[in-house]
């Protein structure tokens, strides 16, 4: 039987450690140029949340981005609106700007 020495052990994990911190070093000089934002679609991933709950999971998992969800915005009066724009400044999150390129009859 084959048993692990503690020297073995430990230069093992050593390795390991070092390879994670310089992949992980490698990931955020890319993180820098990269193009795309990670957006929280919460209907593609069949979550049922509200505005409120759609940025409150974003916050918590890291998303840079959330898909407005329209349907529900209508019905929502002015200051409710205002207080979901505060939301999403405090957690800093945008919206999904692909949501909106198509819907402005404005321009």
């Amino acid at each position: 039987m084959n048993q692990v020495t503690r020297r073995a052990f430990v230069r093992a994990t050593g390795a390991l450690a070092g390879s994670l911190l310089i992949g992980r070093a490698g990931f955020a000089r890319d993180d820098a140029r990269r193009r795309f934002r990670m957006n929280l679609n919460v209907g593609q991933v069949g979550v049922k949340a509200d505005p409120f709950e759609a940025i409150a999971l974003a916050e918590k998992y890291g998303y840079e981005s959330v898909t407005p969800l329209t349907d529900a915005m209508l019905r929502y009066s002015d200051a409710r609106l205002q207080r979901l724009k505060e939301k999403m400044d405090d957690a800093a999150l945008d919206d999904d700007p692909a949501a909106f390129r198509f819907q402005n009859p404005q321009n």
